[in-house]
């Protein structure tokens, strides 16, 4: 299993902590030698107006991952964007939301 946490970190500050949200990825076992099939959950931690925090729970099925070719952080990357899309209109769709600055040594 995968498990990624997003923290917030108020001025860089450890201590200060806050979970934002937490994915876990899991094998459900029905792949194939060469293909993964993966159960993957997302919690996120919201404040309310009366600053009490609620989580919400949104799972997906991830479905025919090439194992060969698919390392962990691409598969954590897939999960988010069937989890958590961004919302484009189709006059942004292929808008870059970023670039690599500096790409793996």
């Amino acid at each position: 299993m995968l498990r990624v946490r997003i923290e917030l970190l108020p001025d860089g500050d450890e201590e200060a902590a806050q979970l934002l949200a937490a994915v876990d990825i899991s094998n459900d076992g029905s792949g194939t030698q060469s293909t993964g099939h993966y159960h993957a959950v997302l919690k996120e931690a919201w404040r309310t107006a009366g600053d009490q925090q609620a989580i919400y729970t949104t799972e997906a099925k991830i479905l025919d991952i090439d194992r060969e070719l698919i390392r962990p952080v691409q598969l954590v990357s897939i999960a988010l964007q069937v989890l958590a899309p961004v919302k484009r209109t189709t006059a942004t769709s292929l808008d870059s939301l970023g670039e690599i600055v500096r790409g793996p040594e």
